[in-house]
């Protein structure tokens, strides 16, 4: 099994690395989500492993705690496509904002001072870098606020 990346496709820029300098572990591409409170990582099974979980069933998670308290974990499978349907259906464009983390406060980008009119849309200021001719980087106003709001 092998940690994959993208996490989730268009959310490329909003990932973190964790463990990348540490010789000891593999690097863990994740991406944090729910204000930070979770990350979500994406695991690939090879052939084999494939048809073992067919046959047997079974998955095993290994955490190493270090003596500390265990974190609250859990596992899916098809849960996510939900989760991706739903945003989807919402009409938030993950690639339009410059982090997948929201603002805790309940804003939305309408009142932020990142919002920037471009002809007829808006984009998001902090996220230039990615601004296409496409409404693929553009934000609704009505979107909610990312944790990177700033009142006008």
């Amino acid at each position: 099994m092998k940690p994959v990346s993208p996490i989730v496709k268009g959310c490329e820029d909003h990932e973190i690395r964790i463990a990348e300098n540490q010789d000891e572990y593999e690097t863990l591409p994740a991406l944090p989500v729910d204000h930070g409170q979770r990350i979500l990582t994406r695991w690939s099974l090879t052939w084999r492993e494939r048809l073992t979980l067919l046959f047997k069933g079974n998955v095993y998670l290994h955490v190493w705690t270090f003596g500390r308290p265990i974190q609250p974990l859990y596992m899916e499978v098809d849960e996510l496509r939900q989760q991706l349907d739903e945003l989807k259906r919402s009409g938030t464009r993950p690639q339009a904002r410059p982090t997948m983390q929201l603002a805790a406060n309940g804003r939305t980008c309408r009142t932020c001072r990142h919002a920037t009119r471009i002809s007829y849309f808006y984009k998001c200021g902090l996220a230039q870098d990615k601004w296409t001719g496409s409404r693929n980087t553009d934000i609704r106003l009505k979107d909610p606020a990312c944790a990177k709001y700033e009142e006008r």
